[in-house]
């Protein structure tokens, strides 16, 4: 009830993407369209972000040695995770060199329980990086994976394709506008066609390694100056 009556009170709102403006005026459609602007997040702190590896010599042994695909963030329900490791287990005998990190909490119990079922736990790992060694991570890995069912925007789309790392996400419309076909897509909650993505990946990298150069000066277009320039300027109008 607070947020609606903030919605309708405001002068002006801020939306993160076209996804979310398109959100909010789903949800509220007495809206004004010209009432919310689109103010994109920046991704640019990557790049004043010196890789650095982690101090853990076996697991830096081990990326250096595997194909390493790379998850960001939560890993709640709606961020299709569990896509991601049914995908993997598909692929396991045909691509036995993947090492999935996944960059954030620890593993719950129920993650646990399906990464023992899917008989990949020699085959990922669960663990907390800063942001030195995010970027270093982002350098050496075969790929970002994004399976997100839905997002508003999608911070590792960006920040990977900033980084040099190719992107391999679901068709969420968020993604979609983030990766502007620099990424390799599939359809969002279906694992066979992501594991049928990577298995292609794992064979044949040059594909989507020859994105990552268009992609790198499409995500540095997102810039934290250029977020910063257009709220100014939206406070601005109104006084």
């Amino acid at each position: 009830m607070l947020k609606k009556r903030a919605i309708y009170a405001a002068d002006k709102l801020i939306a993160v993407s076209r996804v979310t403006k398109e959100d909010i005026l789903m949800v509220y459609p007495n809206i004004p369209q010209e009432k919310i602007c689109v103010v994109s997040h920046g991704c640019d702190h990557m790049l004043r972000t010196i890789p650095v590896p982690p101090k853990d010599n076996v697991f830096v042994s081990a990326c250096l040695s595997r194909s390493v695909l790379i998850h960001v963030g939560s890993r709640s329900h709606y961020k299709g995770f569990d896509d991601l490791i049914k995908a993997l287990a598909m692929v396991r005998g045909s691509c036995s060199d993947f090492l999935l990190v996944a960059v954030g909490m620890p593993w719950s119990n129920t993650e646990l329980n399906l990464i023992r079922d899917s008989n990949i736990s020699d085959y990922a790992v669960a663990l907390q990086l800063a942001d030195a060694e995010l970027a270093w991570l982002y350098k050496i890995a075969l790929a970002t994976i994004c399976p997100s069912r839905y997002e508003g925007f999608g911070f590792p789309v960006l920040e990977a394709m900033l980084m040099g790392c190719p992107v391999v996400c679901s068709d969420n419309p968020a993604h979609l506008e983030l990766a502007q076909g620099q990424a390799e897509v599939y359809r969002a909650g279906d694992p066979s066609a992501l594991a049928d993505i990577l298995v292609n990946l794992v064979r044949k990298p040059s594909k989507l390694f020859g994105k990552v150069p268009r992609a790198q000066r499409m995500a540095s277009r997102f810039t934290w100056r250029a977020a910063a320039a257009k709220t100014l300027d939206l406070y601005k109008s109104l006084v």
